[in-house]
């Protein structure tokens, strides 16, 4: 093998390891967005259920206010 062929060989190598090793980080960081989503989730969750009158109140303000921004547009 030549020179030029063994130095493709390790740079093709070391790609492969960085990548690798990114794959790897970007798998962690989706697992740690999954976590720290699926807390706020139930923490809402568990608001909404202590107090359903001034969810459906924030909602349905949510909603007006929303129409309201759309039609003006």
């Amino acid at each position: 093998m030549t020179t030029v062929a063994k130095t493709i060989s390790r740079a093709a190598d070391d790609l492969a390891s960085r990548l690798h090793d990114a794959s790897d980080k970007i798998i962690e960081l989706k697992d740690d967005a999954q976590r720290s989503i699926g807390s706020g989730v139930k923490t809402v969750g568990s608001t909404i259920k202590q107090h359903p009158f001034a969810a459906i109140a924030i909602g349905v303000a949510v909603g007006y206010l929303g129409a309201r921004l759309l039609h003006r547009g």
